[in-house]
């Protein structure tokens, strides 16, 4: 099943635990800052971004596991 890459990235979001996948939203989709989300989930700064580079991660390493090696392999 070929999907697109808004189809893509929201199957990818769904494989998050539901507090990772809610800061991620709250920042890549909604656009807020990390001081922003920072201060309304009451996380450390450092571990926030933390948290978002691990799910930035996992995400990648998904993509590579069903073959997207580059923007142009998921369009």
């Amino acid at each position: 099943m070929i999907l697109n890459p808004t189809e893509l990235a929201a199957d990818l979001m769904c494989d998050l635990p539901p507090d990772v996948r809610a800061v991620m939203d709250a920042h890549f989709v909604d656009g807020h800052s990390v001081h922003m989300i920072q201060r309304h989930q009451n996380i450390k700064r450092r571990d926030l971004e933390t948290m978002i580079e691990t799910a930035l991660a996992a995400m990648r390493t998904e993509l590579r596991r069903r073959g997207v090696r580059a923007v142009s392999d998921a369009m």
